[in-house]
């Protein structure tokens, strides 16, 4: 029994290994790690936990070393710790696109260190994304060649690009149509910014209107907000919200419950990592208000790990029942109608669950959503257009339009899904906010 559960062991671990692209520890890391699984043995267990905990912290890195230890020691508490240690990685880290090891309890920032005079801009994006893993930032025309000095140094990766941005005149934005980010030329007028783990929120418009159907003198202060994230993580949704305001005396100048975002919005509406089209309100400010002390949020992100799929063919549907649902975790879609307007084809989708819908099931992201999939095997992912949530996020309602000609019988829809996710909040303030 003892052999086969070695054998077990090392088939997990190989297949564990083969999904993380590692890189080798340094001899001072191997030394270290060494001592570690040396204190295994100790008689002391707090001694023999805290070596657990800190080999976890050093990444899966230290894995091909904890390998061979299972494979060789007979001690059973130090396979025990051994497989401790290999589930604290698995279940403490994710793998970037570029098999960059990523801290899940912590998230940090990808951090960007560059001292080079006269660079092309074109070069130094390259340079960005080689350092943070992220994808290049495309930069159109003559912007490309334009050349700056330019000296960070282990800044955050968007602190350093806004400070590309304010030396060379430039701003990015987040293209949906190629999914990528771009530089043009022009001043990004930021009210006022909030660094916050791998993302970025700040405040790019504010204004003061009359409130409609009220006497004059009532106002209202409007604050919209962007929310970008590095896309080097496997997000599938993400959202930043802000829940309240407070003015420089303590006193709470606007207030939106936590509550109201958990399945109203997060995930479903702001998948995209684009601008947050809603933004914040104040009504009835203070007269003497000159600005507002601080703002404060939570961005959220929901991450998936591996794939699983389940498809049926039998999704059109007649004139007297909807087509065949597709089931996973307790949450059922089902094809309520379909229509063709010239080379696109619609499918009205219901999403019922008997719980509040999990938006990582029905986020529509790079690796998740629904699919067509033609005879040939092509595939086909869905544009998502109108949705809504009804029945406190029990049910959701929404259009896919796909870009094909003709559907005919044989053609598949796929439901792909992460075989698990990993949710992460980041509670964040934005300060000195200013009043128009």
């Amino acid at each position: 029994m003892k052999s086969m559960r070695n054998i077990g062991i090392a088939i997990a671990l190989t297949i564990f290994l083969s999904v993380i692209v590692r890189a080798d520890l340094t001899p001072d890391q191997t030394k270290e790690a060494q001592a570690l699984i040396a204190q295994f043995t100790s008689a002391e267990f707090a001694v023999r936990q805290k070596a657990v905990e800190q080999l976890i912290k050093m990444g899966p890195d230290v894995l091909p070393l904890i390998r061979k230890t299972l494979a060789e020691t007979k001690d059973a508490e130090v396979k025990l710790r051994c497989q401790m240690v290999v589930k604290g990685i698995r279940e403490g880290y994710l793998t970037d696109k570029d098999g960059k090891h990523i801290n899940i309890a912590s998230l940090e920032p990808s951090r960007i260190t560059v001292d080079l005079k006269g660079i092309q801009i074109d070069t130094l994006m390259r340079l960005f994304a080689k350092q943070s893993g992220n994808a290049e930032i495309k930069v159109a025309g003559y912007i490309k060649l334009k050349k700056i000095d330019f000296k960070v140094k282990d800044m955050p990766y968007w602190q350093a690009l806004d400070k590309v941005c304010q030396t060379a005149g430039l701003v990015y934005r987040y293209n949906e149509q190629t999914d990528g980010f771009y530089l043009r030329k022009g001043t990004r007028r930021l009210h006022s910014v909030a660094y916050v783990g791998p993302a970025v929120v700040a405040i790019t418009n504010v204004s003061r209107k009359p409130v409609i159907g009220q006497p004059k003198e009532a106002k209202r202060l409007n604050y919209t907000y962007s929310f970008f994230y590095e896309d080097r993580l496997p997000v599938i949704c993400a959202m930043a919200h802000i829940s309240k305001a407070r003015a420089h005396d303590g006193q709470l100048l606007g207030h939106i419950p936590t509550e109201y975002y958990s399945w109203l919005t997060f995930g479903w509406q702001y998948y995209a990592n684009g601008p947050v089209q809603h933004g914040f309100v104040i009504n009835d400010p203070p007269e003497d208000l000159a600005e507002i002390a601080e703002m404060e949020g939570v961005a959220r992100f929901i991450m998936g790990l591996g794939k699983e799929e389940v498809s049926t063919k039998n999704f059109f549907v007649s004139a007297r029942q909807d087509g065949r649902g597709l089931t996973v975790g307790g949450v059922t879609l089902t094809v309520t109608g379909t229509s063709r307007e010239d080379n696109v084809y619609e499918l009205k989708i219901r999403g019922r669950g008997g719980r509040r819908v999990p938006a990582s099931l029905v986020a529509n992201s790079a690796e998740y959503g629904l699919f067509l999939v033609a005879p040939s095997g092509k595939r086909y992912r869905g544009d998502y257009r109108e949705n809504s949530w009804r029945d406190n996020g029990q049910q959701v309602v929404f259009a896919l339009r796909f870009k094909v000609r003709e559907v005919k019988a044989g053609w598949l829809l796929v439901w792909v899904y992460p075989k698990k996710t990993i949710e992460k909040e980041f509670p964040f303030k934005l300060r000195n906010v200013p009043v128009p």
